[in-house]
Parts: C-alpha cells; structure tokens; sequence
C-alpha cells in the first residue's frame, strides 16, 4: 500500500487532492477521515511563526558574537534589573 499524507479541507464532500499526488492515486483510493484541532490545521501560520524565531534567534546570536558572558551572570544581570 503507498500512503500520503496532506492537509486539505472538505467543501461539500468534495476533498481537494494536491497536484503533485493526483496522478499517483487517480484512480481507486481509501480514504481515512481525521479531524484536525483548529490549531494543527495552520501549519503555514505555524512554519512563518518557526521562520520568525528562528531569525530574531540568528540576530541574537550575531549579536552576542564576541560577548563572554556565564550563564549565570546573564541570569544576575536579568535579576538586578527587575
């Protein structure tokens, strides 16, 4: 058995299959139905939000080049200014 998987939406029983996976499975197929929680089903929101934090985390990374500085006293500099 050759599986796929992708997320989709149903729009009047109608399930939209991908481009690059409609001539491998034109024919006959089964179908099992997962209802995805409204907050797995944005996965471009969650890859942009991944992308975001990745870069803010490679600025602070270039930002802190050359900077020797303990672990713990960062963490007393962060106290002392709260």
């Amino acid at each position: 058995m050759e599986a796929v998987e992708f997320r989709s939406s149903a729009v009047n029983g109608t399930i939209h299959i991908p481009d690059e996976y409609r001539n491998d499975f034109s024919t006959a197929v089964r179908v099992i139905l997962i209802k995805d929680s409204p907050k797995t089903a944005s996965d471009h929101d969650s890859a942009a939000v991944i992308s975001r934090k990745l870069a803010a985390l490679d600025r602070l990374a270039g930002s802190l080049q050359g900077v020797d500085v303990s672990p713990e006293e960062a963490r007393d500099e962060r106290l002392a200014r709260q």
